[in-house]
């Protein structure tokens, strides 16, 4: 049997034990349906199973016998496995993490520090330093610019229309005199 297949038999064992202090890798797989053991073959795949999930497990110290009756027990590293919730190589994978280094942490440290400043400078330039009556001085030259402007967009549009309307009536007369 391949690695994975090893491991995933042990995660399964693993994440279905009741009891940390007693339990047995054959119950675990058979009451939980993962393997069948109805034909002679069946059970001799079952036993080659259940030996190699015993070995993987002792091997890595998940795992310690009591007595030779088949009942084991987690030892103080299966127990962190089991409350991790996690499978043998996320596992592993956890146990490997190296902490960060005096400059990674100096790194992240700056980081925070100008990632801070940049957004207090962004507050700052979004909400500009004016008083009240600066703002109603501004509002109030704004609506006035705006009047101006749309009296002086209306006031072209009349004279477009009346340019248009003139050259209507110039280009009818002379049609009219030919």
């Amino acid at each position: 049997m391949d690695d994975l297949k090893t491991i995933k038999y042990f995660d399964i064992v693993v994440r279905e034990i009741k009891d940390i202090l007693s339990f047995s890798i054959n119950n675990i797989l058979i009451d939980g349906d993962f393997l069948k053991t109805e034909t002679k073959d069946q059970k001799d795949i079952f036993f080659d199973i259940v030996e190699i999930v015993k070995s993987f497990g002792i091997t890595y110290k998940y795992i310690e016998p009591i007595g030779d009756n088949g009942w084991y027990k987690l030892t103080e590293y299966g127990i962190k496995l089991k409350d991790k919730g996690c499978g043998h190589i996320k596992f592993q994978k956890l146990l490997t993490k190296t902490p960060m280094t005096k400059y990674e942490k100096t790194f992240l440290i700056f980081f925070i520090i100008f990632g801070l400043f940049e957004i207090f400078q962004t507050y700052q330039i979004l909400q500009p330093n004016i008083s009240i009556e600066e703002f109603n001085e501004l509002k109030s030259d704004f609506n006035n610019y705006k009047i101006q402007n749309d009296l002086l967009i209306k006031s072209i549009l009349e004279e477009r229309l009346n340019d248009t309307i003139h050259n209507k009536n110039l280009t009818k007369t002379n049609n009219n005199i030919e």
